[in-house]
């Protein structure tokens, strides 16, 4: 019989991981529907965002806290190299989806005289979509319904490709168009930033496959 102090010592504790992986993604469903707030706010209140953008930071600090405690459980916590591995990529992922997000309202305040257009509404609700299947995903990533961790990347991998389809038609009547350099350059940089997120939510998906397939079962 092992004693309970070495076996804590010697047996891997995922389970802590699943508990953090669900925070982080909870993060990004707020830190998403505080920027959609933002993308289509049209009436310019000062006031009102400013509000939207301390919740936004309030949220993305709620990720970088996540962050830091799961490096932190992972320096403590026995576990295999390939186990350390994938825990320490999807934190990553997830941060870096947050981080992402928080960068959108800086390329918003480049875009001179900025009003929400089609595409921008569009990618927007893109990316709203994939943080709701994200954080399913990564929910279910710990528990008996693994299973459905590929359908839900298989998801967030579908509405990538018709986000692509929508940034490309954004470019294209974009370039089409007779705006003002100044204007070109930034709503280009919006359109960039938005396609970021959903780059970075792909790569969650990936992470979140390979943990299923090696790692889980």
């Amino acid at each position: 019989m092992i004693p309970e102090a070495i076996r804590k010592l010697i047996i891997p504790g995922d389970e802590v991981f699943y508990a953090l992986f669900n925070t982080g993604a909870v993060s990004v469903v707020k830190m998403m529907y505080c920027l959609n707030k933002i993308i289509l706010e049209t009436e310019h209140d000062s006031e009102k965002c400013s509000n939207y953008l301390q919740e936004l930071k309030m949220h993305y600090g709620e990720s970088r806290e996540n962050y830091r405690q799961t490096v932190k459980r992972l320096s403590k916590v026995f576990i295999t190299p390939i186990d350390r591995e994938s825990v320490h990529q999807l934190s990553v992922d997830l941060h870096s989806i947050a981080r992402s997000i928080y960068l959108v309202p800086r390329s918003i305040s480049c875009d001179a005289d900025y009003n929400p257009d089609s595409y921008i509404q569009q990618l927007g609700q893109f990316l709203k979509k994939s943080a709701v299947e994200l954080e399913q995903m990564v929910d279910d990533i710990g528990t008996t319904k693994r299973n459905f961790v590929m359908k839900h990347a298989k998801e967030l991998h579908s509405t990538k490709r018709e986000m692509e389809i929508a940034y490309d038609h954004a470019l294209q009547s974009l370039y089409q168009g007779t705006v003002k350099p100044a204007k070109f350059i930034g709503r280009l940089d919006v359109y960039n930033a938005l396609r970021d997120v959903g780059n970075y939510y792909c790569n969650a998906a990936h992470t979140a496959e390979g943990i299923v397939l090696t790692q889980v079962g």
